[in-house]
């Protein structure tokens, strides 16, 4: 490494003024113009040779002055020269120890800088290739993504269609509910109507056949009145139309006691408080024709209270 210059170097004195001949001076015209020749100022003879001979010597001293100077500034720079000659010498050698040592470092590190920079290309080589790798790598991930990104789209796709699917059964199982909780209702009022209606039916059977039983003897009271009336009133027929008004008169009341609306158009022993339109009036054709038709039951024929519907 080169170093800096000395003080020496850096403190050279100035160069003192320098006196140059005429014809080599480019200030010599200048001067000629301010001492003009004895001639021209009008000195001649003995006079004239002692003002040039001072002149001339004046001259020469002060030129020796200038070549002391000269000189002492030459050697100046001569000290100079020798002290930066001395100095290039010493930061060439400095140079030339850099240079060996720089060699030697060079020397030692160089395989060393030559492993690590072998080392260096095979990392980079193996680097280049995984670099290689994760691209196609991630470009096969890429397009797996696109896929996996349409089956999601896809599958949300069924999700929403299923869920739409699921809402639209779950509305029409609501309904269907709703439908069967109305007929259980239905059913259950329709029942009750049935049991009613049977009720009902049990009940008219039972009527029908109370009022029969009533219409039997009350055939059976009509045919003895009516062959009483034919044949005269004997002891023996009154008698047997008053069996005959006891047990019409027996059915009725036990009628009325069971509620039958039958028993109660049969007035087989009303009193005489009964008005006139309360009373039984004369039967229709059909009737008229059943008691007619119709044998006489037996006296003691039960009546038989009906608990479910005929077939």
């Amino acid at each position: 490494m080169l170093k800096a210059p000395s003080s020496a170097a850096q403190s050279v004195p100035a160069l003192g003024p320098v006196t140059f001949v005429a014809g080599d001076d480019p200030l010599a015209s200048a001067r000629s113009l301010a001492n003009p020749p004895l001639s021209r100022r009008g000195v001649s003879g003995k006079e004239g040779v002692d003002v040039a001979v001072r002149e001339w010597s004046g001259k020469y001293h002060r030129c020796q002055v200038e070549i002391s100077e000269v000189a002492g500034h030459i050697e100046t720079l001569k000290r100079q020269r020798n002290s930066l000659l001395r100095e290039v010498l010493e930061q060439e050698k400095s140079l030339a120890l850099l240079e060996a040592q720089l060699d030697k470092q060079r020397d030692q590190r160089l395989p060393s800088l030559k492993i690590r920079y072998e080392n260096a290309s095979r990392l980079k080589h193996r680097l280049n290739h995984a670099v290689a790798e994760q691209r196609v790598a991630g470009r096969a991930l890429a397009k797996r993504k696109a896929s996996l990104a349409r089956d999601i789209e896809r599958k949300r796709a069924e999700v929403s269609s299923a869920r739409a699917r699921q809402d639209s059964i779950s509305r029409k199982v609501r309904e269907i509910n709703d439908q069967r909780n109305l007929i259980e209702k239905q059913k259950a009022y329709r029942e009750r109507q049935l049991d009613k209606g049977l009720d009902k039916l049990r009940r008219s059977q039972t009527e029908i056949l109370l009022a029969e039983r009533e219409i039997l003897g009350l055939k059976d009271g009509v045919s003895a009145s009516s062959r009483s009336i034919k044949d005269g009133i004997t002891p023996a027929s009154r008698s047997s139309s008053s069996v005959t008004a006891s047990r019409i008169g027996t059915v009725s009341s036990t009628s009325r006691r069971a509620g039958s609306p039958v028993s109660l158009t049969i007035p087989c022993s009303e009193p005489d408080n009964v008005p006139r339109s309360a009373r039984l009036k004369k039967p229709p054709p059909s009737i008229a024709m059943l008691i007619s038709t119709t044998p006489p039951a037996p006296a003691n024929t039960p009546v038989e209270v009906i608990e479910r519907p005929l077939e």
